[in-house]
């Protein structure tokens, strides 16, 4: 089983990480109170010999508690949240990021470029997100409190300590990081959607052809061949899904 499961499995078996299950995206499966099964089944596997074995039957296992608690269809969506939603590293989601970029970020000169209804729709997303980014960024405090020393071996095994630009960065901020990126840009597309999604086609262009200038004088920098169309992102698809899937009765 590929590195990514198990990172997404060590990921979901926190506890932690289930208190910002909306803001993950993870709401479609928050049903279950409580998810020990899944911290159990990794804490069997790392308490094994010296070399605890392929990570597959395990993967296995917990894939099929999944189903049985939440249905066929939750655990299709539990694989495509890992495969777009969820963030390992690299360039997971690197579009959606440069796009959060060149719409929110203040020293962009965006605005000046788009006609009237354009600039006031860029203004109103970056209103929102500042808002709701704010917000998150509160409610994420308090987490090093709710790891529990039985999770420790699950959160130090998928979230090292890691030595960042000349400082420490603990576990818990480690995985604080991760629930922030993905928090945060699952909140992007959110109001991408509820905002930008009656643009027309023609409109898009013209953001598009604005944004691929933008994103090379952008702090940090950026190349064109890394925004992608606007909207064009596998987690939209997903949000739209889990919506009509919670909206069920």
């Amino acid at each position: 089983m590929n590195a990514r499961w198990q990172k997404a499995w060590h990921f979901l078996g926190l506890r932690a990480v289930w208190r910002h299950a909306p803001q993950l995206w993870l709401d479609f499966a928050a049903g279950e109170p409580s998810v020990d099964w899944i911290a159990d089944a990794l804490r069997q596997w790392h308490n094994q010999a010296e070399d605890p074995g392929d990570f597959g039957i395990v993967h296995h296992n917990l894939m099929q508690t999944f189903q049985r608690l939440h249905g066929s269809a939750a655990a299709l969506m539990l694989v495509v949240w890992v495969d777009h939603v969820f963030i390992e590293g690299g360039p997971d989601r690197a579009k959606e990021w440069n796009w959060q970029r060149v719409m929110t970020y203040e020293d962009t000169t965006v605005l000046s470029k788009l006609d009237p209804v354009l600039t006031q729709k860029v203004l109103q997303l970056r209103a929102a997100y500042r808002a709701d980014y704010n917000a998150f960024k509160s409610q994420l405090a308090g987490t090093e409190a709710e790891i529990s020393e039985a999770e420790l071996p699950i959160l130090t095994s998928a979230f090292p300590a890691l030595p960042e630009g000349g400082f420490p960065v603990s576990s818990v901020g480690n995985l604080n990081t991760t629930i922030a990126l993905i928090g945060n840009l699952n909140r992007f597309v959110t109001l991408w959607d509820k905002i930008m999604g009656g643009l027309s086609r023609e409109q898009l262009e013209a953001l598009y052809q604005v944004a691929k200038t933008e994103i090379t004088h952008l702090s940090g920098g950026g190349h064109p061949d890394r925004l992608g169309f606007p909207g064009a992102w596998p987690s939209l698809y997903f949000l739209n899904e889990k919506n009509e899937h919670t909206s069920q009765p």
